[in-house]
């Protein structure tokens, strides 16, 4: 599970504007949180923070109780998988090597040499999110919806135990932002935790959990359609 514990990130360094003000957010284990706002308002920066990629001015970030950058590289890497919005591949790999990529820190040693589990498990993943025929693909080549599909097939070979997606729905068409939906459920449902960020409410709420809004530096519970039709 992921705490963030009074965390406060300013815009710039000596900046006294936030970006994030003594804000905190828990993930228990079974618990899928979505995060909407609007641009501007930090919700990457808040997503690199739960993966130990930025380190707040201010607080706590803690994973399964743990001070997160405290944590061997390696570890951390194995139990937080993350989706960004936004990834740069600069050198031509097929879409399978992609997939492998997820397997990366379960691989023993210096040496990345994937074996037959690694195998079985990108090809589960590739099966799993319907990019399998696209296996020998060159990445780069395929439509934004495929790469994302591949993507997200990366992070199910992964295994972690934590999920960070942020806007996962980019390029994704109606039935398979469904599905997606169904895997977050499903992964929660087996005892891993996800943070997912999107400006799509719809998806957030299929996804089944709690909903907060990010804006002026804090989380606020948002109001869902949902809800909204119940009063």
């Amino acid at each position: 599970m992921a705490d963030l514990r009074a965390i406060s990130v300013a815009y710039r360094p000596g900046d006294g504007r936030l970006l994030f003000e003594n804000l905190d957010l828990h993930a228990s284990a079974g618990e899928v949180i979505g995060i909407t706002g609007n641009n501007g308002e930090g919700k990457t920066s808040l997503m690199r923070i739960l993966a130990g990629l930025l380190r707040p001015d201010r607080g706590t970030v803690l994973l399964d109780g743990e001070p997160i950058l405290a944590r061997p590289r390696r570890e951390t890497a194995r139990a937080v998988g993350y989706l960004p919005q936004f990834e740069l591949t600069p050198f031509p790999i097929t879409a399978w090597q992609m997939v492998l990529m997820g397997r990366y820190p379960h691989m023993i040693g210096r040496r990345l040499v994937e074996n037959g589990k690694d195998r079985e498990e990108a090809e589960v993943a590739m099966r799993t999110a319907g990019v399998y025929h696209l296996r020998d693909g060159t990445f780069m080549h395929l439509s934004g919806g495929e790469r994302m599909r591949v993507r997200v097939a990366r992070l199910i070979a992964q295994r972690p135990q934590t999920m960070l997606l942020d806007e996962p729905t980019t390029y994704l068409d109606d039935d398979f932002r469904q599905t997606l939906a169904g895997l977050v459920r499903s992964w929660c449902a087996g005892g891993s935790s996800a943070v997912v960020v999107s400006h799509d409410l719809e998806f957030l709420e299929q996804t089944g959990g709690r909903i907060y809004h990010l804006e002026a530096a804090k989380l606020r519970p948002k109001m869902t359609m949902i809800k909204e039709k119940d009063q």
